[in-house]
């Protein structure tokens, strides 16, 4: 099971996760650059702690999207083996 989960892994590249980049960089900048430290929720406590738990969570969400498209169309669940469906590879689509 270890070695159909690393072959998935193989499947992924850099430019998938461009746009998480890009998201995060900016987001990390703007608020714990210019946002939190002129609020009164500046330095480090639960809030400012909770926002990088929220980031964590959605780079983890972003990735685990990312593993569900390149995963084979028989794990995908039964949205993708409806009826009447073409299932596309990631690679086409790009």
């Amino acid at each position: 099971m270890y070695l159909s989960k690393l072959r998935r892994l193989e499947g992924m590249r850099l430019y998938y996760f461009y746009p998480l980049f890009g998201y995060v960089v900016q987001t990390v900048v703007v608020s714990y650059g210019f946002v939190i430290p002129s609020s009164c929720i500046a330095g480090v406590n639960k809030f400012t702690v909770a926002f990088g738990f929220n980031l964590l969570g959605v780079c983890l969400t972003y990735f685990l999207g990312v593993c569900l498209m390149l995963s084979p169309a028989k794990n995908a669940g039964p949205l993708l083996k409806a009826e009447g469906t073409q299932v596309v590879e990631a690679d086409n689509i790009l």
